[in-house]
């Protein structure tokens, strides 16, 4: 049903892009004013790289301060992975850095752990963020926007409370690891088959392991910052093709464009993005032609740009391992030498996802000792 849904989606976004680019053929474009593509460009770069600070103060609280630019180069190297590998691009790149922090002396639980927390800090700053846009460029009436914030930030802030309780993560623990012996595509992983009393304590000592007040506060402003800085990346975009922007539009377009790369029904969100930014624009009358040259130039950096970069960054981290020691020192240190394959790691992925379980690496990941 899910793979229908996905499908479907994808398929209608494809189906209302196409027929707006039959009217594309002919259309006026508008002239690009170049001085506007640099703040785009460094709008683009600088989100993703306020992401990849999240992961590099959570491995420094947790007590392995990696270099900024080792983090910054893994995390480029992930989101060319769920940007644009089309089965199960999200859980291979989680995957993929967790295995990367690992090579690099990163304990699974904390590597784990890093890459998880940076994930649900990302989308907690979105579910608030999101109505504060919409009611900041007029697209919701301002009580509205405030209700739905104040909301969302209710629900985050319970949810932060209830995990930071010991007994309630070890009670759900168990009950989860109780729920999944009795799903018969589950029964027989092993993670279902542990003690739960074990799984119970585990789960226990995680408080102790996450961010404080201060902490907490600083990984939020950071994720805030990065997706200002996309925000930025848009503006700047409708800045070089149109004299005038329109505000109300840009901000519906951004949150639909966010969401689907967010919920990652499609590789990077590609074609949900841009049917998204693409009905927001022309409702605001919005010229086909500029309206396409808006979205070709933010999508072109925050999407294609951004994957090329990260897959340079994957090819750079492999030679940097292989310069490191080869083959002989991968095995005095008992780790791989060289970086999984991205398919080999999508091939996996995927078969532990079809299994109804957690995909099948990050269960082993999970499971070996750091």
């Amino acid at each position: 049903m899910v793979a229908v849904l996905r499908y479907g989606l994808a398929a209608g976004a494809l189906v209302f892009l196409a027929v707006q680019g039959r009217a594309l053929i002919g259309a006026p474009t508008a002239a690009i004013v170049p001085l506007w593509l640099l703040p785009a460009a460094l709008g683009a770069l600088g989100s993703l790289l306020a992401y990849g600070e999240l992961h590099r103060q959570l491995l420094r609280r947790g007590g392995s301060p990696l270099p900024a630019t080792t983090v910054q180069t893994i995390t480029l190297a992930g989101n060319a992975f769920s940007s644009t590998l089309p089965a199960a691009g999200s859980a291979t790149s989680t995957v993929y850095c967790i295995q990367a922090l690992r090579h690099r002396g990163v304990h699974t639980p904390l590597a784990t752990m890093t890459v998880v927390l940076a994930d649900a800090t990302t989308a907690s700053v979105l579910l608030v963020a999101a109505p504060v846009v919409l009611t900041v460029t007029g697209a919701l009436p301002p009580p509205l926007g405030v209700a739905l914030a104040a909301g969302a930030l209710g629900l985050i802030a319970t949810v932060v409370v209830l995990v930071h309780r010991p007994k309630v993560l070890a009670g759900v623990a168990r009950g989860a690891l109780r729920v999944a012996r009795r799903v018969p595509a589950l029964r027989q992983r092993p993670w279902a088959r542990r003690d739960p009393a074990e799984v119970g304590r585990e789960a226990a000592a995680w408080p102790g392991r996450l961010p404080g007040t201060r902490s907490g506060a600083v990984l939020v402003l950071t994720s805030a910052a990065g997706y200002g800085l996309d925000f930025l990346a848009l503006v700047a975009a409708t800045r070089a093709v149109l004299p005038e922007v329109p505000w109300s539009a840009l901000g519906v377009g951004w949150v639909a464009s966010q969401a689907s790369i967010m919920l990652q029904i499609t590789p990077g969100g590609a074609a949900l993005s841009e049917a998204g930014l693409a009905g927001a624009l022309l409702g605001a009358q919005v010229p086909l032609g500029p309206a396409v040259q808006v979205i070709g130039i933010y999508r072109g950096l925050t999407w294609v740009g951004l994957a090329a970069v990260g897959w340079v960054a994957f090819a750079a981290l492999g030679r940097g391992v292989s310069r490191r020691g080869g083959p002989g020192a991968a095995r005095r240190s008992g780790r791989p030498a060289t970086r999984p394959a991205p398919q080999a790691i999508a091939d996996r992925t995927a078969a532990g996802v079809a299994d109804g379980g957690p995909p099948a690496a990050i269960d082993r990941a999970r499971r070996e000792p750091g």
